[in-house]
């Protein structure tokens, strides 16, 4: 029976050790698990107060509209601030790239930043999301004018008065580009269609007056005074030029 007894408890203490270190096991394969499964998750959320929740994301910044560039951009030009303005201007187009308004607004101030290359492309970009608006056209064969391109500024500013035949501001720069190129006479042809005939003529007298022709210049002065007598410009541009007539200059 001794014998018998020391075998059985023998035999228990081996189940006991066999279940011991199952247990540590099966204890060892969940706490790695556990661990395991916390590295996964810390990505995605976090323990707050003995709770899990959802990790909260960065917040975006505020999207600005084009349009909101476009005012602030119209304000800054109001006052001066051309350079401002225009990468203002810039950021509206680059918002919306079919944004016509920022481009046109564009083009002007870098037209009055002497940056007619940029001006410029800054018109046809805007033709090609509006081709029929004739303001466009204009302000690109101003912005030709301004650089010394007449021939170009001729074909844009005909193109503008193609779309709308009224559009007395195209005229008077077609005239003037005329002018640039020697055709007078077409130019004050142009002028005539656009103004009263006495601006027409004070017209004609700056051009004479800017190329040096003083005589003809203030033939010019005196018609536009004759047909209007309280055009003041041309009285001022009159005495002017009898003065330069004298002088020489």
């Amino acid at each position: 029976m001794k014998a018998l007894f020391t075998q059985t408890a023998a035999m228990r203490g081996v189940f006991l050790v066999a279940v011991t270190v199952a247990a540590v096991m099966i204890c060892g394969c969940s706490q790695e698990t556990s661990k395991r499964n916390l590295e996964i998750g810390h990505a995605r959320w976090v323990r707050l107060d003995d709770k899990i929740v959802p990790e909260a994301k960065p917040a975006k910044p505020p999207t600005i509209k084009a349009e909101t560039f476009l005012a602030t951009g119209r304000l800054l030009e109001s006052q001066g601030n051309f350079i401002e303005a225009a990468k203002l201007y810039q950021r509206a187009c680059k918002t919306r790239l079919d944004y016509v308004a920022a481009w046109n607004r564009l083009g002007i101030v870098c037209d009055k930043l002497g940056r007619y290359n940029q001006a410029e492309e800054s018109f046809v970009q805007g033709i090609k999301h509006a081709p029929k608006a004739a303001f466009l056209h204009n302000n690109l064969g101003f912005s030709c004018l301004l650089a010394g391109k007449y021939a170009e500024a001729q074909k844009h500013l005909q193109q503008a008065l193609a779309l709308n035949g009224q559009f007395q501001r195209a005229r008077v720069n077609l005239g003037l580009a005329l002018a640039k190129q020697g055709e007078l006479e077409a130019a004050f042809v142009e002028f005539k269609r656009a103004l009263p005939t006495a601006q027409a003529h004070y017209n004609m007298g700056y051009l004479y007056r800017l190329a040096g022709e003083w005589e003809k210049a203030g033939n010019c002065y005196k018609l536009a005074l004759q047909l209007d007598p309280e055009l003041s410009e041309a009285k001022t541009s009159l005495a002017l030029c009898e003065q330069g007539h004298v002088s020489g200059k």
